[in-house]
């Protein structure tokens, strides 16, 4: 229950604030955006209500956040021509690949964590998240940038 209590606040007091601060355009997008983080207070108080355990209240929240993400694209793209589809491709795709292996490690860890000892798996899950990381989550300058940096650390650099 605290946690619902908890979602309550968050979920509304920052947007209120942002809607009373706006004018014109903008307070009609702040107002929207602040109904669709309140929803997700009121479907998570409506899931509880039919029994639904407290992990629902972050898938709820989860998906409340991606529909503010796609209105606040499309908003952007109609207001000042954003070039949606590049910043889908470039930033939302690497991100979600890095989370979704994330969440891999993550239940790959639980599974492990009778098998192997806690400091073993840690380890793993670095390596893999770095690697994860590296491989879809950096450009090729970042990835050159990052590699350097890795060998000055290690020495090998100037």
């Amino acid at each position: 229950r605290m946690v619902v209590v908890q979602f309550f606040f968050e979920a509304l007091a920052t947007p209120y604030d942002a809607a009373i601060l706006a004018s014109g355009r903008i307070a009609r997008y702040e107002i929207v955006l602040t109904m669709l983080i309140g929803s997700s207070f009121l479907l998570s108080w409506l899931v509880f209500a039919l029994g639904a355990p407290a992990w629902a209240t972050m898938a709820i929240n989860t998906a409340v956040n991606g529909v503010c993400l796609v209105y606040r694209i499309v908003f952007l793209k109609w207001k000042v021509g954003f070039p949606a589809v590049s910043y889908l491709r470039k930033t939302i795709l690497p991100t979600v690949a890095v989370a979704a292996a994330g969440m891999g490690g993550a239940y790959a860890a639980f599974c492990l964590h009778e098998v192997l000892p806690l400091v073993v798996i840690v380890l793993l899950a670095a390596v893999v998240n770095c690697g994860v990381i590296a491989c879809f989550g950096l450009s090729s300058a970042e990835r050159k940038f990052a590699l350097q940096k890795v060998r000055v650390i290690m020495g090998r650099g100037r």
